[in-house]
Formats: structure tokens, sequence, C-alpha cells
């Protein structure tokens, strides 16, 4: 396996990205990084002054978590206000990762050939559905569950953002180890195929379903107690390699006696893109939503570690000397 720091890992992405692209490579371009390197929590504080939540943010999470400020990039995103014991509070996602890690992606796509525009993270891309009305829920809070082959990504929503997420070791792989030995394709083939909660090939799995299902709703649980004033989840959405299990959904729903369904975002032809045929695998339409999600990211909305909240504010204090220079 090739790292990122290793320069054939560059060439492989400029090959790709030139196919993909036609050649054009004075292209803005967004990636992503795994969220479980990030040390990211949901965090209150005291209602600041707007130049003072930077602040507070920082040793806000410096109270949850220990980072080193001079190795990690510090950001945090206001998600609103919540009154606790009749006090008004802000609440916010207070995030950092390492440096090096975004150095060397920088570096990475510098020799490929490509303008690195935006470096974020699938929960935050996946809150761009939000921000950008493809997704509009009316009740919340809600999860969506990403089910891949070795692991599953839970993101809980408010109506207006992220509230938290989670990475648990425990895919589509681990619902079959016991009777397939390799996680190849033939996990989803398998999974696909099943059609009733009664039949041999789902009692087969039935056991395994049930622990991954009471992780998803342990932390779906936390959430709501936590970060959402008590209120449950209102909805469970899925993505990935369960997607298309529908006995897998059918015990889900049972168990959580909450409305389940197919994450089903409204897709739309983006400026300069050709559409194409929305994939019928479930895994292979996972990996077309994630990957729209990352191209709907602005500046405007989307956590960017290339271009932080003081990022922002530096610049803006800059255009108001300017301003102030012209005049």
């Amino acid at each position: 396996d090739l790292g990122i720091e290793d320069d054939k890992y560059a060439s492989f992405i400029e090959s790709r990205l030139e196919d993909f692209t036609q050649g054009l490579k004075k292209i803005s371009t967004w990636c992503t990084i795994d969220s479980a390197k990030l040390k990211l929590r949901n965090i209150t504080i005291p209602d600041v002054a707007q130049a003072k939540i930077a602040n507070a943010a920082f040793w806000g999470l410096k109270k949850e978590v220990d980072f080193d400020a001079d190795q990690e990039i510090f950001d945090f995103e206001i998600i609103g206000e919540r009154t606790i014991q009749n006090v008004k509070k802000k609440s916010l996602l207070a995030f950092t990762i390492e440096k090096t890690l975004i150095n060397q992606l920088k570096a990475m796509f510098l020799k490929a050939g490509f303008n690195l525009k935006g470096i974020t993270t699938i929960p935050f891309a996946f809150q761009n559905f939000i921000h950008t009305q493809h997704l509009q829920m009316q009740d919340s809070p809600f999860t969506i569950v990403n089910v891949s082959r070795k692991n599953s990504e839970i993101f809980c929503f408010s109506n207006t953002g992220l509230l938290m997420t989670r990475s648990i070791r425990s895919g589509s792989y681990n619902l079959v180890e016991n009777f397939i030995k390799s996680p190849d394709e033939i996990v989803v083939e398998y999974l696909s195929a099943l059609k009733s909660i009664q039949s041999k090939g789902f009692l087969k799995i039935k056991l395994s379903c049930e622990r991954l299902i009471e992780k998803i709703l342990r932390t779906s649980e936390y959430c709501s107690q936590n970060f959402a004033d008590n209120v449950p989840m209102k909805k469970f959405f899925f993505i990935g390699e369960t997607a298309d299990c529908d006995p897998f959904m059918e015990l889900f729903a049972k168990t959580t006696l909450t409305d389940v369904e197919h994450f089903d975002p409204v897709f739309d032809a983006l400026p300069g893109s050709v559409a194409g045929p929305y994939p019928k695998d479930a895994n292979e339409r996972g990996l077309v939503t994630t990957a729209f999600s990352i191209s709907l990211s602005s500046n405007e909305y989307t956590p960017n570690f290339l271009l932080t909240s003081n990022d922002k504010l530096n610049e803006k204090k800059k255009q108001k000397i300017n301003v102030a220079a012209s005049i």
C-alpha cells in the first residue's frame, strides 16, 4: 500500500484526476481525511461576544482532549444556542487535526499538479447536503450511518448541522465473517441477496446484526442525551454495504421503532458535469453519494483545514485595512 508521502501515490492521483478532468488542471479541488484522525468534540461555552468565541472554544476543547497547538490545526464551528438552567449558552463543534497530515496532502496534490482548495472530513462533507438544501429535514435530530467493509461511520445531525460523529470498528464483513473467509465483493452480494428476516441466510447473521445495531443505537442515544436536549432520534438513514440488505433494515426499524430509510439526498447536475445513471450496487451508490457531498464543499459553509475561522477573520481584517487605506 502506498502512503500519501510516497511519490508513486502522487503519480497515481495525478493520472486518476487527469482522466476524470480530461486533462484540465486549473480546477479547484477538495479532498477529505479520515474523521478518526480528528479530535472533535461538541462543547458548550458561555454566550460570549463574537470576538471571544475562538478563545472560549480553544480552552473548551482543551478541557475535553489533550492537543498540541503548535503541532495541530485548531478550528471550530458554531452549531447554535442553548439555554441551560435559564442561562444562554453557545453550542460549538471544536476540533483539531495534525499539521503534518495536512502538509503531506498539500505537498502530494502539488506534486500531482492540482490546486488543492480545501481539506475537510466526511462528516462535514455530508453536512453540505443540509447547507445546500439537498437534504431538507423538518424533524431532528437524525442519524446517517455509512457501513463499509471493516467499519461504520455514524453521523448525528440537527436540522442545521453536525452534532457528533463516531467511527466503530465493525462493518459489513463482521456480519458474515463466520462463514465468508475473505472480505471481498461477495460480502455485498450476499447481504443484498437477502430479502426476508426469516430466511436461513439472514438468521445466520442475525446475532451479528443485532450487535452492530446496538452499537449504532448507543451512539445515537448518547448524542440525544448530551447534545439534543434528550430528544430521541427521529430518523436513521443508511448508505453503504447494508443499504440493500432488506432484513437488516427491517430489523433495525423493529429494534428502534423509528423511521429507517436509505439515504437518498436530492442529486442535481453540477456546473460543467455530465449526468450519469445512479449505480445499482449499494457500495457504489455510497461512494457516489460521498463524492457528491464533497463536490458541494464551499468555504462559505464547509470547515476547511486550509482556511480556518481564524484565517477568515484575519482576511476580513486585512480587507478593512485596505479599504481604510484606499479612503
